[in-house]
Parts: structure tokens; C-alpha cells; sequence
């Protein structure tokens, strides 16, 4: 069903909100791409919604993004994000799917540095974390990048900060390559409060250089550090860290074999098959689902046309 703007209209969209019921693709489509003077008209009646319809509303449209890219709620997003309620606020971050125009960026920075409520701090450095991957890419502005490295160390470094707003930081940062990134990892690996996270940003660095400093983090006490270095070999991607994967199958935690299954089936490759193969004769479902689940990501690398 094509939409009929005369007939289908946001506030249209709003009514069914206020009433619970789902939206239909027409009113959906009502509030897709919305720009600067249709956001406008529609924010009385988005603050009329009571904040369990608002938070219903942005849990919809996440869903409904999510899994066609035919639809694009940024413009909502953005509007919820300065919502007074936190419970919305945070909702809203975690409703953000796509924002190639990083236009939401610029509203995610302060509420990571300094949001009234640390959960929504929390969800703000977390969904920073796309974007710290963009500017690695190129595919910010200048001026968008060094405010985002400032504000994700200045966060990191704030010493009364919540311990998680800290550790999403420091995740978020181990996408950029800058000297000061590799400094505070570094420092981070020495902090037991800090150290998953220090491993999660090594993966994310995509460099091999780090692979010493991942093998000696493979023999951790912690069996969390242990998973995060069973993930990072999966974010680097590459055939050196299948050793280190098949070693980290034979670890005592569950958690870290499933990471260490999941990480393979990522990097791909005959010695990476053989291992997954191998490990189906596991008696226990998790991993077992886990490993057809890997062999199957690594027959489409292979073949894409094999499913």
C-alpha cells in the first residue's frame, strides 16, 4: 500500500500510538525521513504521548527499521533524545539503527559527557561506538572526529565517572587510530577495573601488532578477560589469531568457548573449519548450535550463492 499524504499524516501515526495499537505501513511511512519542519509540527503531539507510549513508540520503530531499509526514524530519534524523561532518553539511543548523516551525533556527545542520569551516559558512549568506527573510515568531518576523541577521553579520564559510562569510552575508542587511543589502552590493561574493556578496544583496533599483548591476556584469571580476547581474534580477522581461538575452545568457561567458536567462524578458513568440525562432537546443545551457526558464516564467505 502506497502512502496518501492527504490521508495518512504523523499525527495520524501519534492518534494510534495514544490508543496502543500498532502502526500500519502507511503511518509508518508517515514518519519515516522526517524533516526539520515536518519534526516540528509533530513534537506537541509526540509530549502529549505519556512516557510508557513514547518509549512503546521508539521500541516500534526500532523494530520496524531494524529489518527494512526502507524506513529511517532519525528525526524521531533525534527529538526523543532531549525528551525529559531518562527512561526515554535512553530508549531512544538504543532505537538508533543507521545515522549516515551522523546528524545524531551532535546530540549523543553532551549526553555522554554529562546526562543527569548515568544509564542514559551509559547508552550514549555505547552507541558512540559506530560512529568512532566511521571517523576511522573517513566518513566523518574533521571537526566531528577531534570532538568526538576529545569527548570519549575526557569521559574515560573522568576520574568520579561512573565505572560502565568509563569502559563503553574506552571501547568506543579502540576504533580510532591516534597515539593517545594506544596510550590508554595500554595504561587501561594495568586497571583489573578497566581491562575487559582494554581488550575489547585491542579488537577493534584491527591490528596485528597487538596480538602479544592478546596472548598473554588469553591466560587471564578472569575468564571475562579470556572472552574478550576470544572476541577481539574474531573483530581482527585474521588467519594469525586461529591459533589463539582454537587454544581458547579447549577453556574451562562455556562463555569463552562460545567466543572462541563465534571468533573462528568470523576469521574463516580451512584450519578454522577443521577446529569448528571437530568440536561438533561436543555433547552440549550451546555449543553444538554455536558451531553449525560458525561453519555456516564461513561456507557463505566461501561461497555466497552456498545458502
Amino acid at each position: 500500500m502506497s502512502l496518501d499524504p492527504e490521508h495518512t499524516t504523523p499525527e495520524e501515526a501519534l492518534a494510534s500510538a495514544r490508543r496502543g495499537e500498532m502502526l500500519s505501513t502507511d503511518q509508518l511511512t508517515a514518519l519515516s525521513h522526517l524533516d526539520a519542519r515536518a519534526i516540528s509540527a509533530f513534537e506537541p503531539g509526540w509530549h502529549e504521548l505519556g512516557p510508557t507510549e513514547r518509549i512503546r513508540l521508539l521500541i516500534e520503530l526500532h523494530a520496524v527499521e531494524t529489518n527494512s531499509a526502507r524506513f529511517e526514524f532519525n528525526a524521531v530519534y533525534g527529538l526523543a533524545l532531549h525528551d525529559p524523561e531518562p527512561t526515554v532518553r535512553r530508549t531512544a539511543i538504543e532505537a538508533i539503527v543507521e545515522d549516515c548523516g551522523a546528524v545524531l551525533l551532535g546530540d549523543l556527545l553532551p549526553l555522554a559527557a554529562s546526562d543527569s542520569d548515568a544509564s542514559v551516559r551509559v547508552a550514549s558512549s555505547r552507541a558512540l561506538a559506530p560512529y568512532a568506527l566511521r571517523a576511522e573510515l573517513g566518513d566523518l568531518e574533521p571537526d566531528q572526529v577531534a570532538a568526538l576523541i576529545e569527548n570519549l577521553l575526557a569521559i574515560l579520564n573522568r576520574a568520579d565517572e561512573a565505572l560502565d559510562v568509563r569502559q563503553e569510552a574506552l571501547a568506543a575508542l579502540g576504533y580510532i587510530s591516534d597515539d593517545r587511543v594506544d596510550d590508554v589502552i595500554r595504561h587501561a590493561l594495568d586497571d583489573p577495573e578497566l581491562q575487559c574493556s582494554a581488550i575489547r578496544a585491542i579488537g577493534r583496533t584491527a591490528d596485528v601488532a597487538w596480538r602479544g599483548v592478546l596472548a598473554e591476556q588469553s591466560i587471564n584469571v578472569d575468564a571475562r578477560a579470556r572472552e574478550e580476547v576470544a572476541r577481539a581474534c574474531g573483530e581482527m580477522a585474521d588467519q594469525r589469531f586461529v591459533p589463539m581461538a582454537i587454544r581458547l575452545l579447549e577453556d574451562p568457561s562455556v562463555d569463552v568457548q562460545l567466543a572462541a567458536i563465534s571468533a573462528l567462524g568470523e576469521i574463516g578458513g580451512d584450519e578454522a573449519r577443521d577446529a569448528l568440525i571437530y568440536a561438533l562432537d561436543d555433547k552440549r546443545t550451546a555449543v553444538r548450535d554455536a558451531v553449525t551457526k560458525a561453519l555456516s558464516q564461513i561456507a557463505v564467505e566461501d561461497d555466497p550463492l552456498a545458502l
